[in-house]
């Protein structure tokens, strides 16, 4: 003990010599963490440690995650390369998306490459952002750097035989970014599109999510078609973008050839987003610049749109645009072609791995293999969970709680509440429900339930309270999965009517903006939040209220 007090003492003094400016470092104590009023530790009796209030360790956070910042507004140029690939010799522009919580790069040749991290230890040149294991080329990065430019090498280069080769004499360096006079109406674009939530990778997951239901990773453009009316109809997106010519046309110029007619694959769907957005965009600005109304733009119309859309060019430039479409020298450029090569320009960023990080199956597996061996795998099947899924086991509990005599529902509550004492723990509910629906296995998702489900001691769920718990226990574990909710995210989300509307839409509620809007004032009547919002949970007990009405009634013991 008087060792331990002297070694406490002398790591004291070590730290106010360290302290600058005569400053004591910042005292932190061990608190479990709270969600609302309920703790963590419910669940388990570990500790947790909290994170860095302040002191060196926040000041050098913050310096990485401005030089982050200030390497991703940087291009990178890669020279050098005498292989067989030799095509990776490009600039790579700053890319609008993130992999690997890194910044990305694309270099606009036909078609792109894109330069990233692998999220493992090197920086690689792919066609597809996230596909690391088809790469062109790549440089090791054991030092974690922020960009390619920082890594020792030597890059590696592959050959057409399928062999790789050290190349020494590549290198990359930082230089400008390309100041194209598109890229003028970039950063209003882009406002334009996050608006409408086709910018983060969250918001393009959980409209696939919706529509991918079985978990095919292959979507109907007739569900496209669908999700288009449903925003449109709710005032998230724009009334023009309702436009089906226009849709159409965004679909045959968009979508590679080799795909099945009528199929959306997932890599191509948020470029498709993208496109629906630009084609029928342009669509509204030319109605009035093609007076001919023949679908075709000559040198005039196109510089006329040109200026409806902000950009203004001088003859000589306009000329040399107009020239990319007429490749014919007709004079005349087709309005499809136009609409395509603005999309290109001015967002030519799409992110074709939006869910690889939360999609890839085989990173899970290679965890529970190391944690117990091949043997984990033999009889243990892991796999992404789907919304037909969540479907399937709605109608199962819906059906539970609509039963008259609730026989089945009793049932389940003696098998969990097995030695009689009418009330069970969260750790027990926990391991009960996880045996019951394997989708059911999100902690965060259970303490948020049981505090909705207004039980009356905390920490235990009683027999009245177990059709509520159930109830509330699933549509919070589905919408936590959908919109990605965690406890980890630091507080609770909060719900401004646009959020609201957007999270209805995506759980598929058709609505339009005018009752989405009562909707919400009567939420915000009785809400905890701040003023004009309400929180996450209580939207998901709305929904849920909404959605499974018989659910919330108690349980009464037969006899």
């Amino acid at each position: 003990v008087i060792l331990a007090q002297i070694l406490s003492l002398c790591l004291q003094m070590m730290l106010h010599q360290r302290a600058p400016d005569g400053v004591l470092p910042a005292q932190s104590s061990v608190t479990a963490p709270f969600v609302g009023n309920i703790k963590t530790s419910l669940l388990s009796d570990r500790s947790a440690s909290p994170g860095p209030t302040g002191g060196r360790r926040a000041q050098r956070r913050q310096a990485q995650n401005q030089q982050a910042r200030s390497v991703g507004r940087q291009a990178v140029r890669l020279q050098g390369c005498k292989g067989a690939f030799d095509l990776v010799n490009a600039t790579y522009e700053p890319h609008s998306a993130k992999f690997a919580d890194r910044p990305c790069w694309v270099a606009r040749l036909d078609p792109p490459l894109y330069l990233f991290h692998s999220g493992k230890r090197r920086w690689v040149v792919s066609k597809r952002i996230g596909d690391a294991e088809h790469c062109y080329a790549f440089v090791p990065d054991e030092a974690q750097n922020e960009s390619p430019v920082g890594c020792k090498g030597p890059w590696v280069c592959g050959n057409t035989d399928g062999s790789w080769t050290e190349d020494t004499g590549i290198w990359c360096a930082h230089v400008a970014a390309s100041s194209d006079r598109f890229g003028q109406l970039r950063p209003a674009a882009e406002e334009d599109l996050r608006r409408c939530g086709l910018m983060e990778g969250s918001s393009i997951r959980q409209l696939w999510r919706r529509l991918d239901r079985e978990g095919l990773d292959v979507v109907d453009l007739v569900d496209v078609e669908t999700l288009v009316g449903d925003m449109v109809r709710s005032g998230l997106w724009p009334e023009w973008m309702q436009h089906r010519r226009a849709m159409e046309r965004a679909f045959s110029r968009s979508l590679p050839e080799d795909v099945g007619h009528g199929d959306v694959a997932k890599e191509d769907f948020h470029g498709l987003l993208v496109s629906i957005f630009w084609f029928t965009r342009l669509e509204e600005l030319f109605q009035d610049v093609d007076t001919n109304d023949d679908e075709q733009l000559d040198l005039a119309e196109f510089s006329r749109g040109l200026c409806q859309l902000g950009l203004v060019l001088s003859p000589q430039e306009a000329d040399e645009e107009f020239r990319l479409l007429d490749r014919d020298r007709s004079g005349i450029a087709d309005f499809a072609d136009f609409c395509l090569h603005v999309r290109r320009r001015v967002s030519p960023d799409d992110n074709p791995a939006f869910d690889e990080d939360q999609a890839a199956d085989w990173r899970h597996c290679e965890c529970l293999r190391r944690r117990h061996g091949d043997r984990a795998t033999q009889s243990t099947r892991l796999g992404k969970k789907t919304f037909s899924e969540y479907d399937s086991l709605e109608r199962r509990i819906r059906d539970l709680c609509r039963e008259p005599t609730a026989r089945d529902l009793l049932r389940l509550w003696k098998r969990l509440d097995f030695d009689g004492h009418g009330a069970v723990s969260l750790l027990e509910l926990d391991r009960w429900a996880v045996d019951f629906a394997p989708l059911l296995n999100h902690r965060p998702a259970l303490l948020r339930a049981h505090k909705a489900a207004a039980c009356c001691e905390d920490g235990l769920v009683q027999q009245l309270e177990f059709k509520r718990m159930l109830a509330c226990l699933f549509y919070f574990n589905k919408l936590f999965w959908l919109f990605e909710e965690s406890i980890d995210h630091g507080g609770e989300r909060q719900l401004d009517p646009v959020a609201f509307r957007w999270c209805l839409v995506v759980c598929g509620v058709r609505t339009s903006a005018r009752r989405a809007e009562a909707e919400f004032n009567s939420l915000v009547a009785a809400s905890s939040a701040q003023a004009g919002r309400i929180s996450f949970d209580e939207f998901c007990r709305h929904f849920s209220v909404k959605q499974c009405p018989e659910g919330f009634t108690d349980l009464q013991p037969t006899g």
